[in-house]
């Protein structure tokens, strides 16, 4: 059995709110979201000769790679501390709590035209709708060629 201690946390208000605001978003009290934090945070170090963001760009990479759609890749992004925002044409990962930018999805192989391709629309919210980008499942192909001077 679980032997839990007690422990007085103070917060500013600030951070404070901004922990309740992503608590309820997930479900739990802030004490469980905190617990779930460290528990995430101390399984990164576990790993021998692994750098904690080398193991947190492989977790982000299978979170990517197994979301069907925006509001599940959201969903489990927050799940693990992480959040997801535009950034210039593309997107770029977050730590939720403190807001610390980590990567672009491109460092982990998930380009915003292929999360585009692979939702089938842009990210709700992002200021680049990608109207240009055809869906997948579309039926249209896509031809990459050069335009040589004769």
């Amino acid at each position: 059995m679980l032997t839990l201690e007690d422990m007085t946390l103070k917060l500013p208000t600030g951070l404070l709110k901004q922990a309740q605001v992503l608590a309820t978003a997930r479900g739990v009290g802030i004490a469980d979201m905190v617990r779930q934090f460290l528990e995430i945070d101390s399984r990164a170090h576990a790993h021998s000769g692994d750098s904690s963001k080398e193991h947190a760009l492989r977790d982000l990479a299978a979170i990517f790679s197994s979301a069907k759609d925006w509001a599940q890749l959201k969903n489990d992004l927050l799940a693990r501390g992480y959040a997801l925002r535009a950034q210039g044409n593309g997107l770029a990962i977050f730590g939720s709590i403190d807001g610390q930018h980590l990567c672009s999805t491109a460092a982990i192989g998930y380009r915003y035209r292929k999360l585009v391709r692979l939702f089938g629309g842009p990210m709700p919210g992002h200021p680049h709708a990608m109207d240009w980008v055809i869906p997948a499942g579309s039926g249209a192909q896509e031809f990459n060629f050069i335009d040589r001077a004769p």
